[in-house]
């Protein structure tokens, strides 16, 4: 039963830590309610990019069953390494990365069944929480599997309970 409970803190505090940021952008948004962009399309957009960030961070569990725990304790200092070395290897922006970020944020056949607001509401969410990754990579690859599931349903109940309410 402890770990049941202690899976449970451990998701809200997760969540909570790490998705504060996605309040402020969340209002942003909702701000900016108009006949074309509706509250669905910022809730499902919402939905999709955290589901792509638990999507991202997933290999951390896999890992986790093949790593030994010992260099599992080091991925906390790779979000250092990486930022370290981005601040060393600065580079200005070329024109070729310019037009490659102007292509669309959906492919075609998605873009069919989704409205490209949903998803850039949900491109929005997954570079908002990128940094989210750097946390729930060494999270689930520490955790079992009956303790990950109990947290990913803490994650999604969350945002249902927790930061919907408090924003609409």
């Amino acid at each position: 039963m402890s770990d049941f409970v202690t899976a449970i803190t451990t998701g809200i505090t997760a969540f909570t830590v790490t998705n504060i940021d996605d309040i402020v952008i969340l209002t942003l948004l909702f701000s900016q309610i108009n006949k074309t962009f509706r509250s669905r399309h910022i809730l499902g957009g919402q939905y999709l990019g955290f589901a792509a960030l638990i999507v991202a961070s997933l290999p951390g569990f896999f890992g986790g069953l093949i790593i030994p725990q010992d260099w599992i304790r080091l991925l906390g200092l790779m979000p250092i390494i990486i930022g370290v070395s981005g601040l060393l290897k600065r580079e200005e922006d070329s024109p070729e990365s310019a037009e490659e970020e102007t292509e669309p944020s959906c492919p075609s056949i998605i873009s069919s069944f989704i409205s490209p607001q949903t998803c850039n509401v949900a491109a929005i969410a997954f570079a908002n929480g990128s940094d989210n990754i750097s946390v729930y990579v060494p999270l689930f690859a520490n955790t079992e599997l009956d303790s990950l599931l109990v947290i990913l349903s803490v994650f999604l109940q969350w945002w249902v309970y927790g930061v919907i309410p408090l924003i609409s």
